[in-house]
């Protein structure tokens, strides 16, 4: 049987869980779906603010959706969840990735020591100093992200990946002839409204 994953996303007014199976290479297969409403306050704008009463609903939304796998990559879109552009001197991603807070200290609105990095290269150039990576900073408070993570643990799930909400829209809408020209997205929430625009099927915004 083939492997299987379920995608969550956590938000003000619910969970929504889809279980997802690779039926070929180029379009996976929605296999279940559920969604259960969370208690006012327990998510404040994308982040979890009460660990065990959304651990507590998890719980409930894996049993009537009679998941089959607890491993479950994680959504993450908040306003302390921002991406930008950014170009570093050319190397292996490993590198790029370890050298981050460094290149980036005086973009961010939070200290580097504070922040969960991510790097997305797009393309590669020449600058006055040598060859570049050309890409997208993906940058969140720890605290952003680390309670969702939590929530996901107490609850008995493994959270194998956390996904930035429109890199996971672009690659999930973007295919065949609209991996040509530039889409933007735009997904309304409850409380959090996400945009990310594309060139040629590649975020860039």
């Amino acid at each position: 049987m083939a492997k299987t994953i379920v995608g969550l996303d956590i938000s003000a007014n619910g969970i929504r869980a889809a279980e997802l199976g690779a039926a070929s290479k180029s379009r996976p297969e929605l296999l279940r779906y559920h969604s259960l409403p969370l208690p006012p306050g327990a998510v404040n704008r994308g982040e979890v603010a009460e660990p065990a009463t959304v651990a507590t609903v998890l719980k409930q939304l894996w049993s009537a959706g009679g998941f089959s796998t607890k491993n479950v990559v994680l959504g993450i879109g908040n306003s302390r969840v921002l991406a930008r552009d950014l170009s570093v001197p050319k190397a292996p991603l490993n590198r790029i990735r370890e050298s981050l807070p460094f290149h980036v200290q005086e973009m961010l609105p939070f200290p580097t020591e504070d922040a969960l990095l991510d790097f997305y290269p797009i393309s590669e150039g020449v600058d006055a100093n040598g060859p570049v990576v050309n890409g997208l900073l993906v940058a969140a408070l720890k605290e952003a992200v680390l309670g969702n993570v939590k929530a996901v643990q107490l609850a008995g799930l493994n959270p194998v990946a956390v996904d930035l909400i429109p890199f996971a829209l672009s690659r999930i809408l973007l295919r065949g002839s609209q991996l040509s020209g530039t889409s933007a997205m735009i997904d309304v929430g409850a409380t959090t409204t996400t945009v990310v625009v594309s060139s040629d099927g590649v975020p860039r915004f």
